[in-house]
């Protein structure tokens, strides 16, 4: 009598996990199809959480030309004690921007910029890329990895001198994935990336990545206050073409206060008499405090007026090998100014903005506008 080696070893929890078929998508870090994680710690209610540089492996059985692979990342207050428990650095360097590669079956897909500044935000940054047939293996193994950008053993020193200071070491320690979706690549991408896109909708589509969206941001414009800039390629399954960005000069809100808390009232006469002298001083406050808005703001449109401030001319660098990319620089008024990409990119590119100099308090370099231009 012959018996199979290992078969009295099996339990009732020994059944084979089912794999993904696309599309699918996958919001915790307990889904079967989740199979290999280095450097990440599972999640709940979302996948999981870097603890340094590491990767993700799912088992995808895809059909058809490809794999269209979705993933949500974003950065909350927990990602920056995070940080600043694990890494030895200065304790301002945590609230420096992360500069992040997002690389899958061995090769360099996008990257993606979030600011450690508006965590209280949670700044959420979309990476959007595509996996033909050949690369999906017979396993079905399919790796989302995340390196520190200017860490990574590959990095160019020409790139990692160019955002020295600027961004913050071990990037990718504490920065959530929120969501993993897979889909066939049956559909083409090429009505998302027509015409012209406010900056916001451009991030949102992972054509440009500029920190992050906070939740309940509106479209327009995005203020560039690391001076960075990440242009991502276009999916293969989009019509080629170039890549268009109109920066400007604008001339940012007042910020906005919350205001004096309201203080606690008491059942006594001296409690209602400090409601009384609270409410008068509260009014008064706040209409000094517009008056003095209006004057201000004026202040700064007649300064920008007597001395006019350009934009700097970027540097552009290939995420890649960190050589120079080719690009038209073309200023256009007093405030804007257009930047072309010559060639179609084949890889990830980072704009690197000089600090304007003199600019008047109010005044901040912005992304206006991302267009795709024919090629």
């Amino acid at each position: 009598m012959h018996t199979t080696i290992g078969a009295g070893f099996g339990t009732e929890h020994d059944r084979p996990l089912p794999a993904l078929v696309p599309p699918a998508v996958v919001e915790s870090g307990r889904t079967g199809g989740l199979r290999v994680t280095d450097q990440v710690y599972r999640g709940t209610r979302f996948v999981g959480r870097f603890a340094s540089s590491g990767l993700a492996g799912f088992k995808v059985f895809g059909s058809g030309p490809g794999v269209r692979v979705r993933v949500l990342l974003s950065l909350d207050n927990k990602a920056i004690t995070h940080w600043r428990r694990n890494v030895e650095g200065r304790e301002e360097a945590s609230r420096l921007p992360r500069l992040i590669q997002i690389r899958s079956q061995g090769r360099l897909r996008q990257c993606v910029l979030l600011d450690s500044r508006s965590a209280r935000r949670r700044p959420r940054a979309t990476v959007e890329f595509e996996l033909t047939a050949d690369e999906l293996p017979r396993d079905g193994l399919l790796c989302v990895e995340a390196v520190d950008a200017t860490e990574w053993y590959g990095t160019s020193p020409r790139l990692t001198g160019a955002v020295y200071g600027r961004v913050a070491p071990s990037s990718v320690t504490g920065v959530r994935i929120d969501r993993v979706e897979f889909e066939p690549v049956s559909r083409s991408a090429a009505g998302r990336f027509t015409g012209v896109l406010d900056a916001t909708t451009g991030e949102e589509v992972s054509l440009v990545s500029l920190g992050g969206v906070p939740y309940g941001r509106k479209a327009g414009a995005r203020r560039l206050d690391s001076g960075l800039i990440v242009v991502n390629p276009m999916p293969p399954s989009a019509e080629p073409g170039r890549i268009g960005l109109c920066l400007g000069l604008r001339v940012a809100g007042p910020p906005k206060g919350g205001g004096p808390a309201r203080p606690r009232v008491r059942r006594t006469r001296l409690g209602r008499l400090r409601l009384r002298v609270w409410r008068v001083r509260r009014a008064v406050h706040t209409r000094i405090r517009g008056v003095l808005n209006r004057l201000t703001a004026a202040g700064h449109a007649l300064a920008a007026r007597i001395r006019p401030v350009a934009v700097p001319e970027p540097l552009v660098l290939s995420m890649e090998d960190g050589r120079a990319i080719p690009v038209s620089f073309t200023p256009q008024g007093r405030r804007d100014a257009r930047l072309d990409f010559l060639a179609p990119l084949t890889a990830p590119a980072l704009v690197v903005l000089p600090a304007a100099p003199r600019l008047p308090r109010r005044m901040r370099l912005s992304l206006v506008s991302v267009a795709r231009l024919p090629w």
